[in-house]
């Protein structure tokens, strides 16, 4: 018997392409959530007989894998130190900046993209994921941890047999969404949940070369998008719908989220422009819903650590 209690992951950036890492059990695991696996770009021929009923057995064309999984954003505890999962962020597409003594901040780059090694163990089978990228999203709500992270990442795969390491993991308190300082557009909206989605468009190519059949997968573009749900507010403070149709583009900030130095966490986001405001309610209060886009400048997202 394999109990779901026995899953792990580690997770290390990649020195080089088709490079595996070797996470280290001492270092790379990270805490997680909902870990599953699933085919991604599987190919199997069919073939027909020429006579009689049925088909002949399948075969096998290639494929990569997909893992997903959640994990609440968990600052180091260090100023300046990077978090659990500052590799899982690197290769959605975030670059990394360590400001020595000050903070760390991930911004949304085009160039320069990282990808990982994944290790993950369901009970004494190891999935290996090599080349692997990833797409994020993130969800903010109060009285809940700092943001949690959804990742996705596809990447090329083996299956071999392996008994689950004694993994270490930072398995600090996150902090709680409660005394921030969220504003939009300079206005200080009564918020409950804020979502966010980078977007990320991951492309992999059929290659006669490859083991697998494709190449490595490659983030190609990206379609940020997020939603609030703001209490229903005076037109007079803020007009939503007025903004929307005036086609203007916002700041947005969760302002910190914690007290603790080493462990605050900050969202901040330019280029906002709402994309859709629609009738809500919160509690039997009147509310809004309102989506909106990101622009795609570089740097339009941030996550910062303090």
């Amino acid at each position: 018997m394999s109990l779901k209690k026995s899953e792990a992951l580690m997770i290390k950036l990649q020195p080089d392409i088709g490079v595996d890492a070797l996470p280290d059990p001492l270092v790379d695991g990270l805490l997680v959530d909902g870990l599953s696996w699933s085919n991604e770009g599987l190919v199997m021929h069919e073939q027909q007989l020429s006579t009689g009923f049925g088909k002949l057995r399948p075969l096998y064309g290639g494929h990569l894998k997909a893992i997903t999984f959640n994990a609440p954003l968990r600052p180091s505890g260090v100023v300046a130190a990077p978090p659990a999962e500052d590799a899982a962020l690197q290769a959605c597409g975030l670059e990394l900046t360590v400001n020595a003594g000050a903070s760390c901040i991930y911004t949304d780059v085009q160039t320069d993209l990282k990808m990982v090694t994944i290790y993950y163990y369901e009970g004494a089978v190891l999935h290996k994921l090599v080349d692997a990228v990833g797409k994020v999203s993130f969800k903010v709500d109060a009285q809940a941890p700092a943001g949690v992270a959804e990742y996705t990442f596809i990447g090329h795969d083996s299956v071999i047999a392996d008994p689950l390491p004694a993994i270490d993991y930072d398995d600090s308190a996150p902090a709680m969404v409660r005394g921030a300082g969220f504003m939009i557009d300079g206005y200080a909206a009564s918020v409950g949940s804020l979502a966010i989605d980078l977007g990320n468009e991951v492309a992999y190519t059929k290659d006669m070369n490859a083991p697998a059949g494709y190449s490595s997968p490659q983030i190609v573009d990206r379609d940020m998008t997020g939603s609030i749900d703001p209490m229903l507010s005076p037109l007079a403070t803020y007009d939503w719908m007025a903004k929307m149709q005036a086609g203007e583009l916002v700041g947005l900030t969760t302002g910190d989220i914690g007290t603790v130095p080493g462990r605050i966490v900050k969202f901040d986001l330019t280029g906002v422009g709402y994309s859709d405001v629609s009738q809500s309610d919160r509690e039997k209060q009147h509310a809004r819903g309102v989506n909106f886009m990101i622009d795609g400048v570089s740097g339009s997202f941030s996550l910062t650590y303090t």
